[in-house]
This record gives C-alpha cells, sequence and structure tokens, in this order.
C-alpha cells in the first residue's frame, strides 16, 4: 500500500477535515503495517477502519487501549481472520504515538 487516498474522494476530504494531520498519519501507519496483508496499492482499503479507529482514540488512555480498539475494528472486518489482539501491538503503538502528538 502506498501512497495517499485522493482529495477528490468525498470520504477523504470529510476525514482530513475532521481529523487533520492525524489522519494522514494513520493513512501512513495502516500502509507500512498492513495489518490485514491486504498488499493493495489503495491506501483507501483501510478507510472504514481508520475512521472508527480515529473516532474512538479519544477514549484511549494508552497503547493497550489503541491495540484492543485496531483489533475490534479489524474484527469487525473480517472476524476470525484478524487474529489474536497482541498481534496489532506495534500499530498500536503507532497510532498512540501520532494521536498523542497532535
Amino acid at each position: 500500500m502506498t501512497g495517499a487516498p485522493q482529495d477528490d474522494d468525498p470520504d477523504v476530504r470529510r476525514l482530513r477535515a475532521a481529523h487533520g494531520p492525524l489522519f494522514d498519519a494513520a493513512v501512513a501507519i495502516f500502509a507500512r503495517h498492513d495489518p490485514l496483508a491486504l498488499g493493495v496499492a489503495d491506501p483507501a482499503a483501510y478507510l472504514p477502519e481508520i475512521e472508527t479507529i480515529l473516532d474512538r482514540l479519544p477514549d484511549a488512555a494508552g497503547p493497550d487501549d489503541v491495540r484492543q480498539i485496531v483489533h475490534d475494528e479489524l474484527q469487525r472486518r473480517v472476524d476470525e481472520m484478524a487474529g489474536p489482539e497482541m498481534i496489532y501491538e506495534a500499530i498500536a503503538e503507532d497510532l498512540f504515538d501520532a494521536w498523542s502528538r497532535r
């Protein structure tokens, strides 16, 4: 997964307006980690999950909470294929770091 979602997508515009630079940081984090091993070139592949994760970040007290949020949202998408929560440790730490720096 490479590049950034295009501004001509109304969902991307809405998410950028709502979350500012945190949205682009989350897209880059998902591209780097590719948690479901989609291996797709379209960075919009994870937009539904990124949106719900960003909406839930204010409830997170730390990376452990973010890990649970990431797992919950990916499990909604792919059910058991999401695997155990612990495999999302690195993406959770990166997301929490981005959230903390916003």
